[in-house]
């Protein structure tokens, strides 16, 4: 403990504050350069992990980035909690270098966030998705559709700041304070529904874990689900090559005709990169699927180039789930049976194919594995389920009491402030970790509600199948959520409440001479006192200076503005987080499902999956491609060989339809000559006149006006006069 003597002139001690703000500052870098290489690895992890192999630079450079500044709130809200409890150097706070450090961070990351979630990610995310031929008609689309999104939003939001300004409930003066409130409020409200049903759901999937004839019921269903999946996106894969194909023999000249071409090729590489060219050769395909399709000029293009994008990713996407639901299935399925007809001693036999090794094939690691897989995996399971049944009701619990105060009541602010004292300094790894760990799990169960909920199937993340835009969608909602729970960890917290500043505030009034001045400013490790003895009116008191440093350099900079702000401020921020009781126990009982069962009867909104282990049409189809399955096992064959959808089998738009009209011959004629024969529906006609009428207004030269370029060959202007056509 250091002696605290008057700082004066020819005093050594004036060269201790920067000594000691160095040293926090070094603290604070050292705890930056461990985590930051660790979260950049696991953004870069992420990228690489779920981004599919067409994904382009761009789009996996701006998802790397995007990914690390949103989880920054991971490694900056550790380190402004420690920074507020244990800075010793408060006289001169203002200009530490570890409070400047701080200041620049944070606004680096909430200003990146809340920036590129309203221009960058959007407008690269639908760029991403366009169809059109040219990139920078891809990136005018994108803007001018994002464009009239936020027109309608700020036109709203123009009205309601207007009406607040003329009846004097928002100032000028308070209108940033205001905008930052109201984007907090929105991702307040979705993160904690997307927060409550993690909570509940990471648990129960945890509990239900060790049951194994349950989940191999639910697997077997989702084998079915993802079966069927395949189909389909095969189907539609199949649809649009050889949509491309036919329309190659009518639109050779004309508006789209080059960007046909290039969409043919893609199809086509698509067809061969997935082995889907035999699958193509030998369907027949449903005229019904493309007949309302307008693709006769540049835009009809746009649109069937994207079609052909969306088919290819979510063939992609489904090719590489039915395999993970089939093989979890079997798995369980051999767990469940080992289990119920071995004993300790018994050998763990597996129906997929595994590593071999001497080690593998030994019996003692079969007889271990037995145990581990039968035995002590269900138990543990349940161990884990009850450990985050207890923090899920800790985090509900926290967010509950804020609006009753930072007091003995909140359990997450006793576990930051345990062992701290106002006048001692907080070691820095022990407070970090009390402060770390929970806000892990609060973002695990947000992010695990946003990926899981079935509203949200389009931007589900899939090993190695994901799309460009889909990244940079996930990314878009995590920057739009992760300031959101920085600000709301740091008030179930309480470091903010001014605890400290209020002691040695007291500390401060009770002094009647400048000696007991001294003393009661006094804090482990500071150079000086900070009490400020005022000889004129001889009082002692805590600058306020002082007083602030005490709340974290987020609250100072961004959050006084959100609790200043009116209607969105502080009121809103303490008793909102009190719904998610009430939401946790609507999930719990599941009444969601109940509602989005009557209003959508499609079943397109689902809060849990509870009910599928009933016996329906996919329970029927996972059961026989499992049964498919084992036989191509047990035959030493691929896994999934001649499942429908892997390319391996006849596609099935007619080919039943076909066979039944006598079309013996129809599989071995090229598919153009099956097209040619099937008769066409009245769409389909009137795009033949249409094409036939541009074609001949072309060779005419009336009315056209386009630029033909083929790669190679010299581009031919036609006029709109007839008179210029020779």
């Amino acid at each position: 403990r250091y002696s605290t003597p008057r700082v004066g002139a020819g005093n050594p001690l004036l060269t201790l504050p920067a000594l000691v703000s160095r040293q926090a500052a070094a603290m604070l870098w050292l705890f930056f350069t461990l985590m930051v290489p660790v979260l950049v690895a696991f953004a870069l992890g992420l990228v690489v992990y779920y981004s599919a192999p067409h994904v382009p630079l761009d789009g996996r450079l701006n998802s790397l980035v995007s990914f690390a500044m949103s989880l920054s709130v991971l490694v900056l809200v550790p380190a402004d909690v420690w920074s507020a409890l244990s800075r010793v150097d408060r006289t001169g706070a203002a200009e530490a270098l570890d409070h400047l450090t701080l200041t620049a961070l944070w606004y680096a990351s909430y200003g990146f966030c809340f920036v590129c979630m309203f221009t960058v990610l959007p407008v690269h995310a639908e760029a991403l998705n366009r169809g059109e031929r040219f990139w920078t008609n891809r990136l005018y689309e994108s803007i001018r559709y994002n464009l009239t999104f936020f027109a309608v939003c700020t036109l709203v939001g123009v009205i309601g700041i207007g009406a607040l300004l003329l009846r004097g409930t928002l100032t000028l003066d308070g209108l940033v304070g205001f905008l930052t409130g109201a984007s907090n409020a929105f991702g307040l409200f979705l993160s904690l529904f997307l927060m409550g049903y993690g909570l509940v759901e990471i648990p129960k999937l945890a509990w239900r874990s060790a049951d194994y004839i349950t989940r191999e019921r639910l697997a077997t269903h989702l084998a079915g689900v993802r079966a069927n999946q395949l189909e389909k996106a095969h189907d539609e894969m199949i649809t649009c090559a050889l949509c491309t194909r036919h329309l190659k023999t009518y639109m050779r000249h004309g508006p789209g005709a080059d960007h046909l071409l290039e969409v043919s090729d893609e199809a086509e590489r698509d067809l061969t990169e997935l082995g889907l060219l035999a699958a193509a050769a030998r369907a027949v395909p449903d005229r019904e699927a493309f007949d309302d399709q307008d693709y006769d000029d540049e835009v009809g293009m746009a649109k069937l180039h994207r079609r052909l994008k969306a088919s290819r990713t979510q063939y992609q996407r489904a090719l590489v789930r039915l395999p993970r639901a089939v093989y979890s299935a079997i798995e369980l399925s051999d767990r469940r049976t080992a289990g119920a007809s071995g004993s300790f001693g018994s050998r763990f036999e597996s129906t997929l194919s595994r590593p071999s090794g001497a080690l593998r094939d030994g019996a003692l690691y079969r007889q271990l594995e037995w145990v581990w897989k039968c035995r002590l995996a269900p138990l543990v399971a349940r161990l884990a389920a009850l450990l985050l049944a207890l923090m899920s009701a800790t985090v509900v619990y926290s967010q509950v009491t804020i609006a009753a105060g930072c007091g003995k009541w909140n359990l997450f602010s006793q576990i930051v402030h345990y062992g701290h004292q106002c006048d001692k300094v907080v070691w820095a790894p022990f407070a970090q970790v009390l402060v770390l760990l929970p806000l892990m799990y609060i973002c695990w169960a947000t992010l695990f509600g946003l990926f899981k909920i079935e509203v949200y199937s389009t931007f589900v993340l899939t090993k190695h199948a994901s799309d460009g835009y889909s990244m940079l969608t996930c990314a878009l909602l995590m920057c739009r959520l992760s300031p959101v729970i920085a600000y709301n960890f740091l008030r179930i917290t309480c470091v903010d409440d001014g605890r400290c500043s209020s002691y040695f505030h007291d500390a401060c009034a009770a002094a009647n001479t400048e000696a007991e001045c001294d003393t009661a400013g006094t804090v482990e490790g500071a150079p000086s006192t900070l009490c400020a003895w005022d000889a004129a009116s001889s009082t002692c008191s805590l600058p306020k200076a002082v007083a602030d440093t005490f709340q974290t350099v987020f609250y100072t900079n961004i959050g006084k503005q959100i609790d200043e702000a009116p209607l969105v401020g502080k009121n809103l921020n303490e008793y909102v987080p009190a719904l998610l009781l009430l939401h946790v126990f609507l999930l719990v009982i599941g009444l969601y499902d109940r509602l989005c069962g009557i209003c959508s009867p499609t079943q397109r909104f689902r809060f849990s999956h509870e009910d599928d282990m009933h016996e329906d049409q996919y329970m029927i189809q996972g059961r026989h491609t499992l049964r498919e399955v084992r036989n191509n096992i047990a035959e030493g064959r691929p896994p999934l060989e001649g499942l429908p959808g892997t390319g391996q089998v006849v596609a099935t738009f007619r080919a039943d339809a076909a066979s039944a009209s006598g079309a013996s011959n129809a599989s071995a004629a090229p598919a153009q000559q099956q097209l040619d024969r099937q008769p066409r529906g009245r769409s389909w006609e009137e795009t033949k006149t249409r094409l036939a009428a541009a074609a001949g207004r072309a060779s005419r030269g009336e009315g056209v006006g386009y630029k033909h370029t083929r790669r190679g060959s010299v581009g031919v202007q036609l006029s709109r006069d007839p008179a210029d056509v020779p």
